[in-house]
């Protein structure tokens, strides 16, 4: 059962008695059951996904750039914004290949989820001047990366064949 449908159970189950046995005696026999002063109940763990706070870091951290260099952070707000849309380096694979022509080491994470955020991150130190060439071979990236992959392929298979 959810917890709204527990509630609603439990509800019932309460106007159900005060129905039948009235206020005072459900009142009263509640007293005897719970104790005076209810100890506390145990919270509910919630699920802390270690990666939701990154986006937050990583706005923060964007925001806190945008008096001291308007046109860095104008450029560097959009490049997120098209890497969450999914736009531009779209795998993985494409980040890692972004990080090592751009010659950024040290990108920790497996999944797309964990590697936006570091890359934005770690772009946030770069200079204006050679972030902005970065950013705009961005969008190459992937389409580069593909075609490379599948020219080396397509050497093997006819090499083989």
């Amino acid at each position: 059962m959810t917890r709204a449908r527990n509630n609603q159970f439990l509800e019932d189950q309460l106007r159900l008695l005060v129905s039948h046995f009235g206020h005072e005696k459900v009142r009263f026999a509640l007293a005897r059951v719970v104790p005076s002063e209810p100890a506390e109940q145990p919270v509910a763990r919630r699920r802390v996904d270690r990666f939701a706070s990154h986006g937050e870091t990583v706005d923060v951290a964007l925001a806190s750039i945008k008096q001291a260099d308007p046109s860095r952070y104008d450029a560097l707000q959009s490049f997120a914004q098209r890497l969450r849309r999914r736009e531009i380096l779209l795998e993985p694979q494409d980040i890692r290949h972004f990080c090592q022509e751009a010659g950024i080491k040290g990108l920790q994470g497996r999944s797309r989820r964990e590697l936006v955020p570091a890359l934005l991150r770690s772009m946030l130190g770069l200079p204006t001047e050679r972030l902005l060439p970065l950013i705009a071979r961005a969008a190459d990236i992937s389409e580069t990366s593909r075609r490379q992959g599948f020219s080396i392929l397509t050497d093997r298979l006819l090499k083989d064949g």
